[in-house]
C-alpha cells in the first residue's frame, strides 16, 4: 500500500487475543525510549520545532505501548510465560523506558516554566508600552493608566 507522503501511518495494534510478541514488545519500547531521549535533548536545547516533529511517531508509539500493557495486564501469565532473558531484556528496556519517561517529564516542566517566563515578560513589556497617555490641563501627558493587555499564544510547548 502506497501511502501519501503526508499521510500518517497506519497505526498496527498488537492483537489482543494473541501471545505477546515479546521482540516487537521490546523493540516499540526501546524506539520510544529513544524517541523521548531524542524529545528530552531538544528540549534542554530549547528546540521546540524539533519537539513538535517528534509528536506524531510518538503518539503512534504510545498508542501501541498502551495496548501492549493493557493486554499485559488482562493476561499477567503471557509475561510469566516469557524465557528467563527475554523476561530480563524487558526488565531492563522497562527501567531505561521509565527513567528516559522521568527526565522528559522534567525537562517538559522546564520548558514549559521557562516558556511562560517568556509569556510573561512580553506581556508586562506590551503592556508597558502600550499604555495611552492623556493630556492633562496643562498639555503634558499624564501618568499612564493601568490597561490590562490581552495575550494569546497559539502553541503550547
Amino acid at each position: 500500500m502506497l501511502l501519501h507522503q503526508n499521510m500518517p501511518a497506519p497505526i498496527i495494534q498488537p492483537q489482543v487475543s494473541g501471545d505477546v510478541d515479546v521482540y516487537e514488545l521490546i523493540t516499540i519500547t526501546a524506539r520510544l525510549r529513544d524517541l523521548l531521549i531524542r524529545e528530552t535533548g531538544h528540549l534542554k536545547a530549547m528546540e521546540i520545532k524539533e519537539v513538535a516533529k517528534l509528536q506524531e511517531e510518538k503518539q503512534k508509539l504510545t498508542k501501541i505501548m498502551e495496548a501492549y500493557q493493557n493486554l499485559i495486564k488482562a493476561r499477567p501469565e503471557l509475561v510469566r510465560a516469557l524465557d528467563d532473558d527475554s523476561r530480563e531484556e524487558l526488565s531492563e528496556l522497562t527501567e531505561e523506558f521509565s527513567r528516559a519517561v522521568a527526565e522528559n517529564m522534567q525537562r517538559t516542566a522546564v520548558a514549559r516554566a521557562v516558556n511562560q517566563r517568556v509569556v510573561q515578560a512580553i506581556m508586562e513589556v506590551v503592556t508597558e508600552s502600550s499604555h495611552a497617555g492623556t493630556y492633562n490641563k496643562y498639555g503634558s501627558a499624564a501618568a499612564h493608566s493601568n490597561m490590562a493587555v490581552s495575550f494569546n499564544l497559539n502553541q503550547k510547548a
